[in-house]
């Protein structure tokens, strides 16, 4: 169970550098 736990936490740390990185990209545009 511990393992599910850890990988759902991944993904949601995944998920959110995405969205991070997508925001900056559009910022970053002209």
């Amino acid at each position: 169970m511990k393992q599910h736990n850890d990988f759902a936490l991944l993904l949601s740390t995944v998920e959110n550098l995405s969205a991070m990185g997508a925001a900056e990209l559009i910022e970053s545009l002209p």
